[in-house]
């Protein structure tokens, strides 16, 4: 027993002993549903039991455009947001700490703004802005500008622009 009680508290054991609850958590949550769902993505599941299908689901995936397109959308949705949300707030962090910014103190407040709204409001604020109708606001705007409206959220370009304003907004003041 002191044997064991020693080596517990030896400095060598000790700190794989703090660690070891994270690395069962992460084994039992994280890593057997991991295994489990690959290998339930290779099998037909039903109440009554499963059935080995091999790669039955990955063809059908490989071959429906939906997925396809749900990709394509992520990956550029995915790239969009990494182009913007890590230049754009270094470069404002580096203009904030500038020796050439004068009051510091207001835009760092104004930069944070943003990050205090909360994102349901944000995205209906936008909604109102690029409505489909000639009463959201770009689309009155436009009108004033003596041009047609625009139905900004069915191009697919508008569309994938206008979703990641509001998340450049919200992470740029962060």
């Amino acid at each position: 027993m002191n044997k064991v009680k020693k080596m517990l508290y030896s400095q060598k054991v000790a700190p794989y002993v703090f660690v070891l609850p994270f690395v069962i958590s992460l084994l039992v949550f994280w890593l057997y549903p991991l295994i489990s769902g690959i290998v339930m993505s290779f099998q037909d599941i039903s109440f009554g039991g499963s059935q080995w299908v091999g790669l039955k689901h990955y063809q059908k995936l490989a071959s429906d455009k939906f997925f396809k397109t749900a990709v394509f959308n992520s990956v550029e949705y995915m790239l969009l947001t990494l182009l913007l949300l890590i230049p754009i707030p270094m470069m404002l962090a580096v203009l904030m700490e500038s020796r050439l910014t004068k009051a510091k103190g207001v835009w760092k407040v104004i930069m944070y703004i943003p990050a205090l709204t909360s994102v349901v409001i944000s995205g209906m604020l936008f909604r109102l802005m690029f409505s489909e109708g000639d009463n959201g606001q770009m689309n009155q705007l436009m009108h004033l500008l003596g041009n047609a409206s625009i139905p900004w959220l069915i191009h697919l370009f508008m569309n994938q622009q206008i979703s990641t304003v509001p998340m450049q907004n919200r992470n740029s003041g962060i």
